[in-house]
């Protein structure tokens, strides 16, 4: 029997949000979609997630400030940042802040079972 994973997904774009829910719920996990980093903050501390999942460029904080206030905070749960504009710096930034992956050009949809397997 597979476990089902609590995923977030953060973006700031509504098509990804729902493309990547719709697939993580057909995986058989459960998703919350949120649009911000500060309402990510504030789900994150507030339920516990086995995964996060979040783009790097949204408007007011991006997902990096995201990622350095979910350690600030405590939170436990593994971070894959993403995103459509990434550059090297971008991906060794997020790692050192201590983000598990770094995936490009928003296509974490072929990884999302590899990603599911570690619960």
């Amino acid at each position: 029997m597979t476990v089902k994973a609590q995923i977030l997904i953060v973006d700031d774009e509504a098509n990804t949000l729902a493309s990547l829910s719709r697939a993580f719920r057909l995986a058989g996990h459960e998703a919350v979609v949120c649009d911000n980093a500060e309402r990510a903050l504030e789900l994150a501390r507030s339920q516990p997630f086995d995964l996060i999942l979040s783009d790097v460029v949204m408007p007011r904080r991006d997902g990096l400030a995201l990622l350095e206030d979910l350690k600030n905070a405590g939170v436990a749960a593994p971070v894959v940042m993403m995103s459509g504009q990434a550059h090297i710096e971008m991906a060794v930034r997020a790692t050192r802040l201590g983000a598990l992956d770094f995936l490009e050009n928003r296509c974490p949809l072929r990884s999302s079972s590899s990603l599911s397997k570690t619960h």
